[in-house]
C-alpha cells in the first residue's frame, strides 16, 4: 500500500513502507475519482529514497510504462480531463 505524493501523465511520486529495488518494474494500482475500478498502470522505479521524516517510510519514483494491457491511456485521459497538462 502507498500514498501518492505527485503524479503526472508519465509518472508517480509516492510514499511507501518499503525500499524498492531501482529498475524494478512493478504492477501500480491507482484508484480516481469517478472510476469503478482500480487502474491497473505498469511502472519502472527510478528511483526510492528514505523519508527526511519518518525512517519506516520511502518515497519512490515511479516511470509509467506504456504496458500492453495496462490502464495508461485511461490514466492520461483522465489527468488531461482534471486540467494537469501533458510532459
Amino acid at each position: 500500500m502507498c500514498k501518492t505524493v505527485d503524479i503526472s501523465h508519465t509518472g508517480i511520486r509516492a510514499g511507501i513502507d518499503r525500499d524498492l529495488h531501482m529498475g524494478a518494474i512493478l504492477q501500480v494500482g491507482v484508484e480516481l475519482a469517478g472510476e469503478d475500478h482500480t487502474l491497473c498502470l505498469v511502472g519502472e522505479v527510478r528511483w526510492c529514497i528514505p523519508s527526511a521524516d519518518n525512517d519506516e517510510f520511502w518515497l519512490v519514483g515511479f516511470k509509467l510504462l506504456d504496458a500492453e494491457d495496462s490502464d495508461i491511456e485511461i490514466w492520461q485521459q483522465h489527468l488531461t480531463k482534471i486540467g494537469h497538462g501533458a510532459e
